[in-house]
């Protein structure tokens, strides 16, 4: 029924269109006393009103035609806000840029071969697999996204093949130290403010923004506990940080500490809460903001390396002459480090092995490195996972494993299984014992 008589005896208009969604819409106007005395008036109002519905579905649909890859990506990340945490937000605009050549391009005519050269050309630049394979799922969420919207009819994504390197060997591994390894690093460490972080970093495998975000309330030192409950994360910029809550549902949690930690940590409290205006709600790191990101990333690089670009020339001769402050000094196989103006010099209890020789007019110069492997600050967490792993008994101790690092059980697995080498050892020497047991029984 277009057009009808209404109960005032006037004639209205009511009928249904498909939208652009091909969706069934109804339309009813002029209803009541605004309806018209005439049919014939009404039948030449519903064309208008049907032609002004055509031209304006026409226009969406050449507007939606129109829209740039760019444009629609803007729109997934305002839609983003309302699920995502912003750090997440910002990975997703990060992983999006490496499609920036398309931006300008209307997503209609995106093609999967265009797609397709954007992730072959991540290979080229030797992405890992696991960078490639969150960039591919980024631009899917925006290509479903428009599929959704009805800004394209199919999603070119998904005639493009994920790349996968079935004869490459698993290249997955991660320097950790060993407990001798550490001390020997954070004897070194002389601030009382970076060595109690990193022994926490070291001890607790935290996330450096978990660690960062902590406040006194949250550490029970009598038993022995740490309520994890906030991160510092990074937003825009390193200069722009805010506290945020964990990185997912399990980073949320109550850890237990070593009591090695506990006394550093006592030591720290001690000095720290005779600061003005110190209370509970103070920084651990930081006081009354937290330390940066970032500051915390360099003062670990300084203290790893020896001079100024992760080695040092070391004097063959002897302490004594004119070497400047930071120079590190190498005698009867110990090295020292000038730590003061007048040659202060302390012995650095750090193994360093020779890099190279060089002669100079001044004799000759040993260059050395850090004989320790090298670790970026993130290694400390997994050397506590490596630490924990191979100390582990029974499957419960798996599951509180995980708990302590804020992982499922599975992410746990498929994230550090390589580290347990030393527990499978164990199993099969175990396994080996019980065969060996068993057959002695029968002879």
């Amino acid at each position: 029924m277009a057009v009808y008589k209404n109960k005032y005896g006037l004639w209205s208009i009511r009928f249904k269109y498909k939208d652009n969604d091909n969706k069934w819409r109804q339309k009813q106007v002029y209803t009541g006393k605004s309806g018209f005395e005439t049919k014939k008036e009404a039948l030449e109002k519903e064309s208008k009103v049907k032609y002004d519905i055509e031209r304006k579905l026409l226009k969406t649909q050449e507007e939606n035609n129109q829209k740039t890859l760019k444009e629609v990506i803007d729109e997934v990340i305002l839609d983003c806000q309302y699920y995502m945490k912003e750090t997440s937000i910002k990975t997703t605009k990060q992983a999006l840029q490496h499609a920036k050549n398309l931006f300008d391009k209307p997503i209609v005519s995106i093609t999967s071969q265009d797609l397709r050269q954007i992730i072959l050309s991540l290979e080229k630049k030797n992405l890992s697999i696991a960078t490639i394979d969150k960039i591919y799922y980024k631009l899917n969420l925006v290509f479903k996204y428009a599929l959704e919207n009805e800004y394209i009819q199919t999603n070119p994504l998904r005639k493009v093949r994920r790349i996968k390197k079935p004869d490459e060997l698993n290249q997955t591994n991660y320097n950790v130290w060993k407990p001798s390894e550490f001390q020997e690093f954070i004897y070194n460490v002389k601030e009382p403010l970076y060595y109690t972080l990193f022994s926490l970093l070291y001890y607790t495998g935290m996330r450096r923004g978990e660690a960062l975000s902590l406040q006194w309330k949250h550490i029970d030192l009598k038993k022995g506990t740490i309520n994890i409950q906030q991160t510092l994360s990074n937003i825009h910029s390193v200069k722009e940080e805010v506290l945020t809550p964990p990185k997912t549902k399990n980073s949320t949690r109550l850890i237990c500490i070593p009591q090695i930690l506990i006394n550093i940590l006592e030591k720290w409290y001690q000095i720290e809460s005779q600061k003005i205006n110190f209370n509970q709600e103070a920084y651990v790191f930081g006081f009354i903001y937290p330390l940066a990101r970032n500051t915390v990333h360099n003062q670990f690089r300084k203290h790893l390396r020896i001079g100024s670009k992760g080695y040092g020339y070391t004097y063959a001769s002897c302490l004594s002459g004119k070497i400047k402050i930071g120079a590190t000094v190498m005698l009867d196989g110990k090295v020292y480090y000038n730590e003061e103006k007048k040659g202060g010099y302390k012995e650095w209890k750090i193994h360093v092995k020779i890099k190279d020789i060089i002669d100079n007019p001044y004799g000759l110069n040993y260059v050395v490195e850090i004989a320790l492997p090298y670790l970026r600050i993130h290694d400390l967490r997994h050397s506590c996972v490596s630490l924990m792993v191979n100390n582990a008994k029974t499957q419960q101790s798996l599951v509180a494993m995980a708990y302590h690092f804020g992982h499922s059980v599975e992410t746990m697995l498929n994230t550090y299984s390589h580290l347990f080498t030393e527990t499978e050892q164990a199993l099969i020497q175990e396994f080996d014992r019980v065969i060996e047991n068993q057959s002695t029984s029968i002879k």
